[in-house]
């Protein structure tokens, strides 16, 4: 009896060591199943990879339409001139540049050759324009050929400092007259009315092309760059009286013809 009880305290030990290995055993194969005997399933290292956000297509924006600008009229003669959008010039037929926008956008400016580039642009009026500089050396616009026309340097010494206003039928250095006092007369091509004779601050409005007017008898010839204008005195259809210039500075085409 005695040599069994010297065996208890060890059985009890190893019994100890059982449930605690029991316990071990237990708890492991609770966190690898869902507590109901089902294995839990182990995560798929490809499924764990970061999902990145597919970048969305950037929406161009709308353009905003532009106005289109509105240009001024064309410089008279405008047959065979058009305007180039890419330069932004009025050319002729043969693509030559030759009228720019002036900085407010409401009229032409003549086109300055390279070669001239040195020169001073100037005008009184807006529509007639001349190159110089400090040599003395001149030159005029032609509206007529819209091109630039040298001033012979004998005209420029006996230019006189203001137009004088003479009563003459006939022109020296203008185109021949074509008028009669007392006829009629039609509008070739858009031309300016005046209300005295000469280029200055006296515009009164612009006679447009098939105009009538009422040719009276005041005429008036004033030099003018390398030429002369022969200016008559008419009467439009409303009662204005004004002054316009029969013909261009150069060429055979005139602003204004008899009606016969």
């Amino acid at each position: 009896m005695n040599a069994n009880r010297r065996f208890i305290p060890y059985d009890g030990f190893k019994l100890l060591i059982a449930i605690i290995l029991l316990l071990i055993i237990i708890g492991l194969w609770m966190t690898s199943t869902d507590g109901r005997g089902a294995p839990v399933p182990m995560a798929d290292s490809e499924n764990m990879e970061e999902t990145v956000a597919e970048p969305q297509p950037t929406q161009e924006p709308i353009p905003t339409p532009q106005p289109e600008v509105e240009l001024p009229p064309f410089p008279e003669p405008s047959e065979g001139l058009s305007y180039d959008e890419e330069s932004g010039f009025i050319v002729n037929a043969e693509g030559k540049a030759l009228y720019q926008l002036n900085e407010d956008g409401t009229g032409w400016v003549p086109v300055i050759p390279d070669e001239m580039k040195s020169m001073q642009i100037s005008s009184e009026d807006g529509f007639s324009w001349s190159l110089g500089d400090a040599d003395g050396a001149k030159y005029t616009w032609d509206a007529a050929s819209h091109s630039w026309v040298e001033v012979p340097q004998e005209e420029i010494a006996e230019e006189p400092a203001q137009e004088e206003t003479a009563t003459v039928t006939a022109c020296e250095g203008a185109s021949p007259p074509q008028l009669s006092s007392g006829g009629e007369a039609e509008v070739l091509s858009n031309v300016n009315f005046r209300s005295s004779p000469g280029i200055g601050d006296n515009w009164i409005a612009t006679l447009q092309t098939g105009s009538r007017l009422k040719v009276l008898g005041e005429t008036a010839c004033l030099p003018h760059g390398s030429g002369a204008y022969l200016w008559w005195q008419l009467e439009r259809e409303d009662g204005t009286i004004g002054w316009t210039a029969e013909a261009p500075l150069s060429g055979t085409s005139y602003f204004i013809q008899p009606v016969e």
